[in-house]
């Protein structure tokens, strides 16, 4: 099982070095393609290190040209909030120091266009949170596995200053981006709920209501369970464990179900700067390329850059690693019918409870 508690230390000994290897990723807002384009290494540019080696993020204007998909989350805000109507790009520019500014004078708070602790709070972001432990009621709760009154830890798996959600519960609102299902549920590839999940994943602990057309998405106490367990459906469900590499195609063929095919290889290019076209080949062992691929399917299917760290994403798949025994035995059991990659797919439309 993967130690979170070295994630530092590993990453100096080299167990982080593949993602080094360089993508580039397009500027982009909702329905907006842009020109320029950035490393998979999104920069942590504005976090500071805080009493005790605490991760204390501030974000600021800087000139960096590396977009930050935090900053793309905190500019989706400021937009529903009617502060912010430029593109979502991830760069903390003028434009959103200004969109910054106002919302922190309109809020009472020092209009000084820095988004630390006190501004972050205002806007609902998670980044200055360490945990946060809830109670929750059916179906959020699975109450077949979990007593009434459990407690849940919502967190990052690579600590303060990533996302997470601990608002499972939330009432879907089309105009508060942080209630979209994949980033309230801690599921970013929104996996309906399965007994594999249930019997099996680590940190999973209930679903969503359904929708109007059954679905139900999968809960996870960290965002880095969810990857995990996406991991786990591609490698395992999916492709039914071989090793061989797999086209962008086909990955959206298991997801698309009856829809085109078109709109999901558009959004994938539109998130990979072209790299993810239908042909192109992807190892799905490779966690550096999955963690690619995870960022252009997660932020298609979001319509915007989805806010997860690189740290992140490949802890989440240590997390899918610890489930697929290196020998070829099956770690987690998987029924027949739950290997129908149908039964997962969500309706890509409107956002329902």
């Amino acid at each position: 099982m993967f130690d979170f508690e070295n994630l530092g230390q590993k990453r100096q000994a080299g167990i982080l070095a593949k993602v080094s290897e360089t993508s580039t990723f397009p500027v982009t807002r909702r329905h907006v393609l842009a020109s320029s384009t950035l490393p998979f290494l999104v920069a942590f540019a504005g976090v500071r290190r805080a009493a005790g080696g605490s991760q204390d993020p501030v974000f600021r204007l800087t000139k960096s040209q590396v977009p930050d998909r935090r900053v793309a989350l905190l500019q989706c805000v400021l937009e529903d909030k009617g502060f912010y109507s430029s593109d979502v790009d991830g760069l903390f520019g003028p434009q959103t120091e200004s969109a910054t500014k106002a919302f922190q004078a309109a809020h009472g708070i020092t209009a000084d266009g820095v988004v630390s602790i006190r501004t972050g709070k205002a806007l609902g972001l998670p980044f200055w949170d360490t945990n946060i432990m809830r109670r929750l009621d059916p179906p959020f709760r699975d109450d077949a596995k979990y007593a009434q009154g459990t407690q849940f830890d919502f967190r990052s798996l690579a600590g303060l200053g990533n996302f997470f959600s601990g608002q499972p519960d939330a009432d879907y609102d089309s105009s508060n981006t942080l209630t979209r299902r994949a980033l309230r549920t801690n599921n970013p590839g929104a996996i309906n709920i399965s007994n594999w999940q249930r019997d099996s994943m680590n940190g999973y602990m209930g679903c969503t209501l359904p929708d109007r057309h059954g679905n139900q998405t999968a809960i996870y106490e960290a965002p880095e369970y969810g990857v995990g367990a996406w991991g786990f459906l591609l490698r395992k469900i999916y492709f039914n464990g071989s090793k061989d590499k797999v086209t962008v195609g086909a990955i959206v063929d298991k997801y698309r179900g009856k829809n085109s095919r078109d709109p999901y290889i558009d959004g994938y290019k539109r998130y990979s700067a072209g790299k993810f076209s239908e042909d192109y080949e992807v190892d799905l062992y490779n966690n550096a390329i999955l963690a690619r691929l995870a960022i252009a399917s997660y932020s298609h299917e979001f319509g915007s850059w989805y806010p997860l760290t690189d740290d992140q994403l490949l802890a989440g798949f240590a997390v899918t690693d610890g489930y697929i025994d290196a020998t070829g035995k099956d770690v987690v059991v998987v029924s027949p019918e739950e290997m129908d990659p149908t039964i997962y797919i969500i309706e890509p439309e409107l956002e329902l409870p």
